[in-house]
């Protein structure tokens, strides 16, 4: 069996449009808002026979803030960075 490595890296970006909705509380009420992210993802395979094993690291900074309120003062905000393995 002949094993051999490789490391990639790609630069990655999401934009979504996420939806927030309220309940249990006197007015409620459904939300849009813009999410978007731009990173880096680098990850190194290796090829085991007819397999590979390829394990990857992503960071990603938001570029956006997402904020959501009650009664006008903000209750969650997301985090700026964000980072998933896999």
């Amino acid at each position: 069996m002949r094993s051999a490595g490789r490391v990639a890296g790609v630069c990655t970006a999401c934009v979504r449009r996420p939806r927030a909705r309220g309940e249990g509380v006197a007015e409620p009420q459904t939300r849009r808002s813009f999410f978007a992210a731009a990173g880096l993802r680098i990850g190194y395979s290796l090829a085991l026979g007819r397999f590979s094993l390829t394990p990857s690291t992503q960071v990603a900074a938001r570029l956006q803030r997402s904020v959501l309120s009650l009664d006008d003062a903000p209750v969650w905000t997301t985090r700026a960075p964000s980072e998933r393995s896999g």
